[in-house]
């Protein structure tokens, strides 16, 4: 123990060097994922969370991004070329990266995904950041959509995750530390699935809005099952990975999520990623079939689920 507190004491005293030499190093095994096909994001987050080991817990999300922000500034440029753009850092390639086992589209500098570049669309369209006062909720929090709420001029931005070392609050969306209405935006991607309660978790976002406040909300949609599919006695990773599509899903979500984002008070438009993009366009900007959940509190009158994906479907 003595000696770890010694080495946690010396990297504290050469933070600066530790983080160059580690953020190469992982430029390293990054450029060595890419060549050899391996999961870049598996590699570099199980390496760099064993080193955030050596940080104080608090400090662990901001260590985590800073060297990451150093990886970003050196690592290999991607495939040269124009036939795509990421809309989230601006680079331009000859191709996004594929990242098994999906193959989700990736960027080589910012890392940002499909659902990243949509959602930066989708804001820029809207004007969803431009809007002041704004306070902002990020539950647990994308790196490259981070960087783009702390650049924001008189922007209160402020980050939740159950995990620690990924935000500054270590909070279960079941349970939000947070008294009634301090937000008039909330983030939260891909997070709901996880949630064993995701109807109290839905209700303790629309308690953390101001009234006129706007949760956005992603989640893995089927819109051809009419009711979500979840089932709690199913909690082997394998059988989950075969049921909901991911070994920690607990649902695979149906056309009754407005009902259920409804039921906890907001007013919800579904908007689709071709009515962000047109569909033609999907392949340079890196896009795929994904829904984006605007949720309102204390606007509009509700609807059921079957005549809001009528309506949905009539506007398209």
């Amino acid at each position: 123990m003595a000696q770890f507190n010694a080495l946690r004491m010396f990297l504290h005293a050469n933070g600066r060097i530790f983080f160059g030499i580690l953020s190469r190093t992982l430029v390293i095994f990054t450029n060595l994922a890419y060549d050899v096909g391996e999961k870049w994001d598996f590699l570099m987050n199980r390496l760099l969370n064993l080193v955030l080991k050596l940080v104080p817990a608090k400090n662990r999300w901001i260590a985590k991004e800073k060297i990451r922000l150093s990886i970003n500034a050196l690592k290999r440029a991607g495939q040269p070329g124009n036939n795509v753009v990421c809309d989230c850092c601006g680079n331009r390639f000859g191709a996004f990266d594929s990242v098994p086992p999906r193959g989700s589209q990736r960027c080589a500098r910012c890392r940002a995904g499909e659902r990243q570049r949509l959602l930066t669309i989708f804001f820029e369209q809207r004007g969803m950041l431009k809007k002041r006062p704004l306070k902002v909720l990020h539950v647990a929090p994308e790196y490259v959509l981070r960087q783009q709420f702390i650049k924001e001029p008189g922007l209160e931005y402020v980050t939740s995750d159950i995990l620690v070392g990924n935000a500054e609050y270590i909070a279960n969306l079941e349970d939000l530390p947070f008294a009634d209405g301090p937000f008039n935006f909330i983030l939260c991607c891909h997070v709901l699935e996880h949630v064993d309660h995701d109807q109290v978790a839905m209700k303790e976002l629309h308690r953390g809005l101001s009234d006129g406040g706007t949760a956005i909300i992603m989640v893995p949609f089927n819109k051809s099952r009419p009711v979500t599919y979840e089932d709690p006695s199913i909690t082997d990773p394998k059988e989950r990975l075969k049921h909901f599509g991911q070994e920690d899903h607990v649902r695979e979500y149906g056309l009754d999520l407005v009902d259920r984002l409804q039921n906890a008070g907001f007013a919800v438009e579904t908007v689709y990623a071709d009515q962000v993009v047109p569909r033609d366009q999907w392949g340079r900007h890196g896009l795929m079939e994904e829904e984006i959940f605007v949720c309102t509190k204390g606007v509009m009158a509700p609807k059921t689920a079957a005549v809001h994906a009528e309506s949905v479907e009539a506007s398209r």
